[in-house]
């Protein structure tokens, strides 16, 4: 899965620079539960989408690079994101993305990066609807 989405990155995604430390866009969780309550924390949080990856054996690319790529293009896009990852014990990997207690997918690589859009579209409304809730009150 992982060496497919690399091979058509450069028609969905931006080639994401090798992280450091100190510019990481994301995160290694504990558990798929520790990310998701990462991921629903993150997006409650701050209004953004919280890109949860369970990142299996045998992938060509290591899951900073992806997690890179996707926040990176959800960025450019007009939303911020930050990226939660795990790793299962089984092959390949899955994308998902969560806005507050919503999410969409999961998908393979391939997929979730022809799902950005919808991704960024729901974010957005979920702002406005809040922002209007807010001024209400």
């Amino acid at each position: 899965m992982a060496s497919c989405f690399i091979a058509h990155a450069s028609d969905t995604l931006p080639r994401a620079a090798k992280p450091t430390a100190s510019d990481s866009k994301g995160e290694k969780a504990k558990s798929s539960l520790d990310a998701l309550k990462k991921a629903n924390k993150y997006s409650f949080e701050t209004g953004g989408i919280g890109v949860l990856i369970a990142y299996g054996t045998g992938n060509s690319v290591s899951a900073e690079y992806v997690g890179d790529a996707f926040v990176s293009e959800i960025e450019r896009r007009g939303s911020n994101a930050r990226y939660f990852f795990y790793e299962p014990e089984w092959g390949g990997m899955t994308v998902e993305y969560h806005i507050g207690y919503s999410a969409l997918g999961p998908w393979n690589a391939d997929e979730a990066a022809g799902k950005i859009s919808k991704a960024v579209e729901r974010a957005k409304a979920a702002r406005n609807i809040h922002n209007q809730a807010s001024s209400q009150n």
